[in-house]
């Protein structure tokens, strides 16, 4: 009984460590990270639409880089910046950008929202 009570508790110990480890590691460098692909954000929301599931094998959690007009701008401290078919997720001290610019985004694919038919693009870097 004593011998499955310490491998019960460093097996848990084991999972908490992985655990922890996995918390407190660093985000992707987005910034520094290769692009997959550079494509108008409309064009990324109409592969999404025609074929999910090789845009899915294509895209998803891969760097992209969308171009695009900004239609709206929202939230405070996350910001989501909406192009015509994508939304993208960003940071707001990066944020120098109106309603109607044309801007290039660079961020992670992370799937297609079905209710709002747009792109969803996290960690969202303005690229100049």
């Amino acid at each position: 009984m004593k011998k499955f009570l310490i491998a019960l508790v460093i097996a848990v110990l084991v999972v908490a460590a992985y655990g922890i480890y996995q918390w407190n590691k660093p985000h992707r460098d987005v910034e520094n990270e290769d692009t997959k692909l550079v494509l108008t954000s409309d064009s990324l929301q109409a592969f999404y639409g025609q074929s999910p599931d090789s845009a899915k094998k294509m895209f998803l959690d891969q760097a992209v880089v969308v171009t695009g007009e900004v239609q709206s701008i929202e939230g405070d401290s996350t910001t989501t910046v909406l192009l015509p078919g994508a939304a993208c997720s960003m940071e707001s001290d990066q944020l120098k950008i109106n309603k109607g610019d044309r801007v290039k985004i660079k961020g992670i694919c992370t799937g297609y929202d079905d209710l709002f038919q747009e792109v969803r693009i996290d960690r969202g870097v303005l690229i100049k």
